[in-house]
């Protein structure tokens, strides 16, 4: 994980070097900047609308993150953090699912991406919930059982309908044979009501391939 950040972080710093004027620019010229930055929509997004300061100073603590493991705040606070928050929920969470889904990234981020993507899904999972939690406060731990594997398009259709209902989160999925039919789900330990899913195709899905 900290050589990922440390490839992002690099790409970004290249292109504002590059692009020195960069937060001088209204939010449509800094958009039509980055189009040329191949880096997750997330992190675009929060340098679109973030400052020159609140940059430097949310680099400063995300830097100290990585070299130490931790922050002078028990959860670290800022917008970037955040939009790491949401690419590891998001983007890289659908990348670990999915490994052979085409990516769009370039610069040092590309190869360090495929580098963390070549780590067993139990190891990406570790680090992905290692780092939500110095990302996230209140970080639900939430847990998907199904009786057999699924595949990644329901995964990522579960991944889809939980982080409405619970941003910013990170389901673990895995497999319980005893299992007769449909799936559980635990959040924090307690068995959870999945009646609010949106996708009707979700609960289908699961019980027809657990029922094969």
């Amino acid at each position: 994980m900290k050589d990922l950040l440390t490839a992002l972080i690099y790409d970004i710093l290249k292109f504002l070097q590059e692009e020195k004027q960069f937060f001088e620019f209204n939010q449509k010229e800094r958009k039509s900047s980055l189009e040329k930055l191949a880096i997750p929509e997330d992190l675009k997004t929060y340098l679109v609308e973030t400052s020159a300061e609140n940059f430097q100073n949310e680099l400063t603590i995300l830097v100290n993150l990585l070299e130490k493991g931790s922050t002078s705040f028990r959860v670290a606070k800022g917008e970037i953090f955040l939009a790491i928050a949401k690419f590891l929920t998001g983007e890289l969470a659908q990348h670990m699912d999915d490994p052979n889904e085409k990516m769009a990234y370039a610069g040092k981020f590309a190869p360090a991406m495929k580098d963390f993507l070549h780590n067993t899904y139990e190891e990406i999972t570790y680090e992905i919930e290692k780092m939500l939690e110095l990302l996230v406060e209140d970080n639900l731990t939430i847990f998907v059982q199904t009786a057999r594997q699924i595949p990644s398009e329901l995964k990522a259709d579960i991944r889809k309908n939980l982080l409405k209902k619970y941003p910013l989160s990170f389901p673990r999925f895995s497999v319980n044979k005893d299992l007769i039919g449909g799936f559980r789900l635990f959040i924090n330990g307690n068995v959870t009501d999945c009646s609010w899913l949106e996708s009707i195709n979700v609960l289908t899905s699961l019980q027809y391939i657990n029922h094969k």
